[in-house]
């Protein structure tokens, strides 16, 4: 029969009793005692018996089994959990009537049930130990531990308990909210909801840490390896406090290990550039530099790692040059073969030094010549959620409780998904670069390694074709790589083939957007890691509303084929031994002495990037048509009626730095998915006016989370108070739209929040909820408010 259901928490029902915890003990433990990672969210097995007396049949009298899963919930010790068990127990829900009771059981839901026990487990990566606390209604609790070898254990260590909650916390911080909102049944928690539970965890993290206990989580063959900066605690302890706007927390936690892990001056340096610190950061990162390359053949994945980091802080204090020499020497440290993630970002990183300098060529061959263990690892990697492993645990039917908790995270990526899955014109519907890279403002937990990287080799590219222009870049590719014309000796174009010109003049391009169309000649700030879509959330400094030209020259020419070897799944076709001399050729400054064969991976970006092109121009010159198209027709829409009157629609405030507001009305006629996919396509071509202009257009047709959402990431990186406080009022509000106000808020707009009051100040954003007396803004953002004050978030004192 059917369970009695528990308030707010959604249950899955067992179909053979004790599955969840046979699943738990034959498949994702032995796993994970194998290749390590911070394990599975957390199980709540429950043990329901019917209550005697309610005339239920003999189905109904067989206990039954269900469960749920938990993050976030803090499991320092037996108490914490027997406290979250009780919770459970004084909310089971109980029919109010005999009729409702009979009702009940007329639906087919059978006799009511009472909790008789139950077991929660929660793994502890450091042990690689499941620990369990077993519970009974009405007695007491007790608690054991299932170690690595399957074996219980009764006594459960301090240190075991301690573990147990710091993993807890890590797995909650990894949550990865594309992999949550298929977990029907999760209860989440705030892993640190005040700054005194957040000090005990740090002090226990720094035990962990001093202690050794963290190099179990990534041994050489663990699947923790998909993690940048080769300590994966670290590095999410790091974005934490970054994403919170918290540097100076992270920067005295990480100060404290320093001398005893030397991979942390990575998480101490990362925060010092966030912070605008560079020249504190290069001195900190020299000496750690010296000393890993000092170090044993050992130590090469950390001298590639801090290598790599400390070219960024040199670029970042304007010393190109020394950046160029530190980015070269990581690249050497990591080797050709490296096989983590930190020698492919080494690798990288030399390639956007070398497009900073000016070395385009060398930038397309330190890109061909990366290591390519990143196109091996998929998203997921991580060990953090390996339950997929047993799907069936998920597909078993569930309980409906009377308000079950809602999760904002999982509700964003909700609305994000349904309004992706929106059909609208083909070619934009269909562009390669909307499927190979993760869309901007993703979280760092929803991408793999490989998929960072492929985004920063597009980025790299947009700007070598920025500059040069897109048939120079043709020429440019011809003379570093193999052309397929050029092995088949058919005496063609290695350039590229002629294509329609879609060309639209720079005379067009300022009317239709009044901004400079010449040459970019600087080069955008040096990303502090590969988590790009989180650095507008960094208080770093972005392009304040200045559109990148060279590209929008006009583009031309398709890209001819490279030659290469689709038979081999690395794309990689020379021989160890040339492979090997190509690279030192790329680490000390010199083209290869041969041309190379194109990996197969670059040249799907490349592709991808042309694909971009010619459909970010089409629009353009569709665009300008349709103004010429209005100026000629006195300024009235396709349905004949006027709507030049200076609406607000949109909602994003009056002063538009220098915009026609009426411009909204007069876009043109397009879906509203078509415009928010072209917001899309320019932000990944670095066309942010055009993109906010878009963007504008898809809210002003009707409402899109999406949308706001963009629109606020892109006033957060100008600086732009109220219009970012209008996009996360807004993008609230159609969150809620559908269940009414709940007062919850994705972590991805706090972030948002937290970044313009780190960029502007408290009391801008004051200033600014002050003013505006048209509306009130949402009430969940003045609570987000008190909580900046509370937290001493960046920017809350001035």
């Amino acid at each position: 029969g059917m369970t009695t259901p528990i308030s707010h928490t959604r249950e899955f029902l067992e179909e053979r009793f004790g599955e969840a915890i046979n699943a738990r003990e034959q498949g994702v433990l032995p796993h994970l005692a194998e290749c390590g990672g911070f394990g599975p969210p957390d199980l709540c097995w429950i043990r329901k018996a019917a209550v005697v007396g309610t005339g239920d049949d003999d189905a109904d009298a067989d206990p039954q089994g269900c469960y749920h899963f938990v993050l976030g919930l803090e499991v320092s010790s037996e108490a914490c959990i027997a406290a979250y068990f009780a919770n459970l127990v004084a909310n089971v829900e109980t029919p109010r009537s005999l009729i409702a009771l009979v009702a009940r059981i007329a639906r087919g839901r059978g006799a009511r049930r009472r909790i008789q026990g139950g077991i929660y487990c929660c793994y502890d990566a450091f042990s690689r130990s499941d620990v369990r606390c077993e519970l009974t209604v009405p007695g007491g609790s007790q608690s054991y531990v299932i170690n690595r070898d399957g074996q219980r254990e009764d006594d459960v260590s301090q240190e075991v308990w301690r573990g147990a909650w710091v993993s807890a916390v890590i797995r909650a911080l990894r949550a990865d909210p594309t992999v949550l909102v298929d977990i029907y049944c999760l209860r989440r928690f705030d892993p640190l909801p005040t700054p005194a539970v957040e000090a005990n965890f740090l002090a226990f993290a720094r035990d962990l840490y001093l202690q050794g206990g963290v190099a179990m989580l990534t041994t050489k063959n663990t699947i923790m390896l998909d993690e940048d900066e080769g300590d994966a605690m670290g590095a999410t302890i790091a974005r934490y406090f970054i994403l919170e706007q918290r540097n100076v927390v992270a920067v005295g936690f990480f100060s404290q290990l320093l001398t005893s892990v030397p991979f942390t001056v990575v998480n101490i340096a990362t925060p010092l550039l966030v912070m605008g610190n560079a020249s504190g950061a290069v001195g900190l990162l020299s000496a750690a530099f010296r000393s890993a390359k000092a170090g044993p053949q050992s130590a090469s994945v950390l001298a590639a790692a801090v290598g790599a980091m400390l070219a960024v802080a040199l670029a970042e204090s304007g010393d190109l040059p020394a950046s160029c020499g530190a980015a070269q020497e990581a690249a050497a440290a990591a080797g050709v073969d490296g096989d983590a993630p930190c020698a492919s970002l080494a690798w990288m990183t030399l390639a956007d030094v070398y497009s900073r300098n000016g070395s385009h060529a060398l930038a397309l061959a330190t890109l061909n010549n990366m290591p390519l263990y990143f196109l091996e690892t998929e998203q997921g990697q991580d060990g953090t959620f390996p339950i997929s492993t047993h799907s069936f645990l998920l597909e078993r039917t569930c309980s409906e409780p009377g308000g079950a908790t809602v999760d904002p995270d999982t509700e964003a990526e909700s609305r994000l998904r349904e309004e992706a899955n929106v059909s609208g014109h083909e070619r934009l519907e269909n562009l390669t670069a909307s499927v190979m890279f993760p869309p901007k403002g993703r979280p760092w937990q929803a991408t793999s390694i490989g998929e960072r990287l492929r985004a920063r080799t597009y980025e790299t590219l947009v700007e070598i074709v920025d500059t040069l222009g897109w048939d120079v870049f043709l020429e440019l590719r011809a003379e570093v790589f193999i052309m397929r014309a050029e092995l088949d000796g058919d005496g063609g174009d290695v350039h590229g083939e002629t294509e329609p010109d879609v060309h639209v003049q720079a005379e067009c391009d300022a009317r239709l957007t009044g901004i400079d169309t010449g040459t970019q000649t600087t080069h955008p700030e040096t990303r502090v890691d590969s988590d790009d879509d989180d650095d507008s959330l960094a208080g770093s400094d972005e392009e304040t509303g200045a559109n990148r030209g060279g590209a929008s020259a006009g583009i031309h020419s398709e890209p001819a084929r490279t030659r290469h070897v689709d038979s081999e799944p690395k794309g990689a076709s020379e021989d160890a031994h040339e492979r090997r001399d190509a690279a030192a050729h790329v680490v000390h400054g010199e083209l290869p002495a041969n041309k190379q064969l194109c990996n197969v991976w670059l040249d799907e970006v490349i592709d991808a990037l042309y694909e971009d092109l010619s459909e970010y121009m089409e629009w353009r010159l569709t665009d300008f048509e349709h103004h010429l198209h209005r100026e000629q027709g006195g300024g009235r829409s396709e349905d004949g009626s006027d709507r030049d009157e200076d609406e607000d629609a949109d909602g994003a405030g009056a002063a538009r730095r220098g915009y026609d507001d009426d411009a909204l009305a007069r876009a043109p006629k397009m879906s509203q998915v078509d415009w928010l996919r072209r917001g899309q396509l320019c932000e990944r071509l670095g066309r942010v006016e055009d993109a906010e202009r878009a963007y504008r257009v898809c809210v002003h047709e009707d409402a899109n989370y999406t949308a706001w959402t963009s629109l606020a990431r892109i006033y957060v990186g100008f600086g732009w108070t109220e219009e970012a406080l209008n996009s996360l009022h807004y993008a609230i509000e159609v969150l809620e739209a559908p269940r009414g106000k709940h007062g919850k808020v994705p972590r991805v707009v706090q972030h948002m929040l937290r970044a313009i009051v780190a960029k502007v100040g408290l009391q801008a954003v004051r200033e600014v909820q002050l003013k505006d007396c048209r509306k009130d803004f949402h009430p969940a953002i003045n609570t987000l408010l008190h909580d900046i004050v509370r937290w001493k978030v960046l920017g809350w004192d001035r």
